[in-house]
């Protein structure tokens, strides 16, 4: 986040929004803050205030006698792994309720619409254009409306709540939450929803009690970003909760890619021409997934020449990773899921890849040699390199299944 957004932030956090006592919503905006503000967007913001009064999207599950409420908020709606993932972990709770975006519902909140230009008037006061204005109240609006339904339906069902867990308490609906759970004296945790690098995160920004991360290497990348190190609790990744591996070491003589696209443009180029090289030398072929947003077609240069095969959309990572023999990247977290997963993915340690200086990761390479005399030993199936996979995963992942290791933090850290 920028300076300017920070200050923003932090005089925004200073105002005491009507109707949402204990709230800091410039923490809530922490991931709000634009330059600009489409037309598109605006219009998006006004159907969204207006949908949110009248209807809603909130669904939950229950299990035994809940004094937990697992919530998965709107924020991720379209991240259908990430929900995937969220429901493996409820799986490790016996009493929970589990609050959900759904199928859409009517449900009345009118007063939620007054609210909103008392909200508006409040931003305006320090200066906020009516652009921005629209599209951040919006934001408050749809955390309010939801969390006004959560409570509404912890109440009538007399659920005794004790506990609070979401998937990011950065997130704006899931730092409403967590705020308004910190005020009542619950037990706050938030799951690490993905992998990111020092800075690339608002680790800092967490606020619940508790930070349930997927490895080693997550605890250093949010402690040199500003997190509590006495918050972490490595966990393991969740998607790899109960796994089931459905794919073997076959030799199948495919190099796998993942391509980075937009700003690793260059850098792809680069990589692909040396796995060429080393495919060409011991008959090997390429294949390359693609970014989702930066086809073959964008690239300035023609790589066609490198690649035997390319896939886009129609198929995940893991997917593409059934059927390589091990996988390369230059800057994606995939390599990390790769690992996780117990898939071999080696990285090209390019000019911007943000795990260059990370000495703790070990099947990494900067040139050509290098990058063959990893491949050959994987090849050869050394011992140097089953060494190096297994400290990668350790450092990366967990070796163990997930499932205990969240089922024992949940029994250490919930009340």
């Amino acid at each position: 986040m920028n300076c300017r957004f920070q200050q923003l932030q932090n005089s925004i956090n200073l105002i005491e929004f009507f109707d949402c006592k204990d709230i800091k919503m410039g923490d809530v905006f922490h991931y709000s803050f634009k330059e600009k503000i489409s037309d598109k967007e605006i219009l998006n913001s006004i159907v969204r205030i207006i949908r949110n009064c009248f209807f809603n999207r909130i669904e939950y599950n229950i299990k035994g006698i809940p004094k937990t409420i697992m919530f998965y908020s709107s924020s991720y709606r379209e991240r259908k792994e990430h929900f995937d993932a969220f429901n493996k972990v409820c799986l490790t709770l016996s009493d929970y309720v589990e609050f959900f975006p759904g199928k859409i519902k009517v449900s009345s909140n009118i007063k939620s619409l007054k609210n909103c230009f008392i909200w508006g008037k409040q931003l305006k006061k320090i200066g906020i254009d009516w652009r921005k204005k629209i599209y951040l109240v919006s934001v408050i609006q749809q955390a309010y409306c939801d969390y006004y339904i959560v409570e509404k339906t912890c109440k009538n069902n007399n659920f005794f709540i004790k506990n609070g867990v979401t998937l990011c308490d950065v997130m704006p609906i899931d730092s409403f939450f967590v705020q308004k759970w910190k005020s009542l004296g619950l037990r706050t945790i938030t799951l690490q929803h993905g992998t990111f690098n020092v800075g690339h995160y608002g680790y800092a920004s967490s606020i619940s009690d508790y930070f349930f991360a997927h490895s080693e290497f997550s605890v250093v990348c949010a402690v040199k970003s500003g997190l509590d190190r006495r918050k972490i609790v490595v966990v393991g990744a969740p998607q790899n909760i109960n796994i089931e591996r459905d794919y073997d070491d076959s030799n199948y003589k495919i190099i796998g890619v993942i391509l980075g696209g937009t700003i690793l443009e260059k850098y792809d180029i680069q990589l692909l021409q040396m796995i060429n090289v080393f495919a060409q030398k011991y008959g090997f072929k390429v294949y390359a997934k693609f970014h989702p947003g930066f086809p073959l077609k964008k690239y300035s240069e023609s790589i066609e020449e490198y690649i035997d095969k390319e896939y886009y959309d129609e198929i995940s990572c893991y997917e593409f990773m059934k059927f390589v023999d091990f996988l390369v990247d230059d800057g994606s977290t995939v390599f990390i899921e790769c690992l996780q997963n117990r898939k071999v993915a080696f990285t090209y340690l390019c000019e911007i890849n943000p795990y260059k200086y990370d000495k703790n990761i070990f099947l990494t390479f900067e040139s050509y040699d290098e990058m063959e005399k990893l491949f050959c030993m994987y090849i050869d199936n050394s011992e140097e390199i089953k060494y190096m996979i297994e400290q990668n995963i350790k450092y990366l992942g967990t070796k163990e299944n997930p499932f205990e290791l969240y089922k024992q933090a949940f029994e250490n850290y919930l009340i």
